[in-house]
């Protein structure tokens, strides 16, 4: 692949990688470029946000990266869930950033979907579970919680018969929060948040920006 980075899941090959594309929403367009990346999702995701496919390069980070860096990443976009700074040639024009208070329920699925992130064990991955169903799960902070229990090694209940999830759905849930995060309250700037989400997201695979830094 194109990094040494161990918080980027290897396919095993281009044919792995494309089944896994296939189970993504992506544009028409945006398909034949992830597709020239072969087994390198990094790759594509760098294609695609250069092409101006942010939605789509952020789609297909989440498969990119490692269950556990892609739950890490939904969980600094929510905590970054305000307008970015705006371009040099519309400081008159955009209100400058502000900040925003989660919900309480919303805060809880945050706080439990770091919480696994830093010790990704059963009890913590149902306790994200939990959290997400108390939460409005249209969130972005529910979508990161159930990112965390989807990326367990099992979904069944502990102590019982271990049910392996299905290998994408973490990834989606994971990209499924950063992309609410970057329209829920400045819609109108979510190009260039989706942008800047991607760069963190490709930041935190070459072990930049981790839960342990």
């Amino acid at each position: 692949m194109g990094t040494t980075s161990t918080l980027l899941h290897r396919f095993e090959s281009a044919e792995a990688a494309a089944a896994r594309l296939e189970k993504l929403d992506l544009d028409a367009a945006a398909r034949p470029l992830a597709a020239a990346s072969g087994a390198d999702l990094a790759a594509a995701v760098r294609a695609l946000a250069s092409a101006g496919m942010s939605g789509d390069a952020v789609s297909v980070l989440g498969q990119a990266l490692e269950k556990r860096a892609a739950v890490w990443w939904a969980c600094l976009a929510v905590r970054q869930e305000v307008a970015p700074p705006p371009e040099s040639g519309e400081k008159e024009e955009l209100p400058a950033p502000r900040p925003y208070t989660l919900a309480p329920a919303e805060a809880e699925a945050l706080a439990a979907a770091e919480s696994w992130v830093r010790e990704p064990d059963a009890a913590k991955a149902h306790a994200a579970f939990a959290a997400a169903e108390a939460a409005d799960m249209g969130s972005p902070a529910a979508c990161a919680a159930l990112a965390a229990f989807f990326a367990a090694e099992s979904i069944a209940p502990v102590g019982g018969t271990p049910v392996p999830p299905p290998d994408h759905v973490a990834g989606l849930m994971s990209a499924g929060a950063v992309q609410l995060a970057a329209v829920r309250h400045r819609p109108d700037l979510a190009p260039q948040t989706l942008k800047t989400f991607v760069e963190r997201g490709l930041a935190i695979a070459a072990g930049r920006d981790t839960w342990e830094n």
